[in-house]
């Protein structure tokens, strides 16, 4: 019987671009990961920054699309979606990917960077919100500051603990499980 060849695509020191090249050199693998990792973090840093800034106020009125496009559904109430909540799903991803490609402790530093840029902006708007003598947005960054920190950290507990509890297999019910259970766990908070 002779012994299992190694797969190159797999081993991560020893990729090639493809089958028939040469191995790429470790230094340039490391590149390529950590420039995946930052373009992650960008990702998340980008829509958790959206998501304070422009908070609540410009939405999009669901309700009104909806009776254009389905005239006999009458709709009792509006249906509001703040523009500034639509990227939060991106940023759940970009959180997940990182606990998959990276582990526990990488998304877990950048759920904390996330908790420290988000105080920081928070700062930032209370410094805005005493010169302007303006409460408002302030109170809505808060609550959504809040509830996206605990919904990101949430995500990357659960995804981590299930991938570690099936052993790095069923990845697509890790990718889903643990952004709803976060995102349910964020809106209550």
């Amino acid at each position: 019987m002779s012994p299992p060849r190694e797969d190159r695509w797999l081993l991560p020191g020893r990729q090639t671009e493809y089958p028939t090249r040469a191995l790429i050199a470790e230094a340039q693998l490391h590149g390529r990961r950590e420039v995946t990792f930052l373009v992650l973090a960008m990702v998340f840093l980008v829509t958790n920054t959206s998501m304070l800034v422009l908070g609540t106020s410009p939405a999009i009125d669901l309700s009104a699309t909806l009776t254009t496009a389905l005239p006999e559904l009458d709709t009792l109430a509006p249906m509001l979606l703040p523009l500034g909540v639509t990227p939060f799903a991106l940023g759940l991803f970009a959180v997940t990917l990182t606990c998959e490609l990276y582990g526990r402790r990488r998304a877990t530093v950048l759920v904390w960077v996330g908790l420290v840029a988000s105080l920081a902006l928070l700062g930032l708007m209370r410094l805005v919100a005493a010169v302007d003598d303006s409460d408002a947005r302030f109170g809505a960054a808060l609550a959504l500051a809040t509830g996206c920190v605990i919904a990101h950290a949430v995500n990357a507990l659960i995804f981590a603990a299930l991938r570690r509890r099936t052993r790095g297999r069923a990845r697509w019910l890790r990718m889903t499980i643990a952004p709803l259970t976060a995102t349910y766990v964020g809106w209550i908070a």
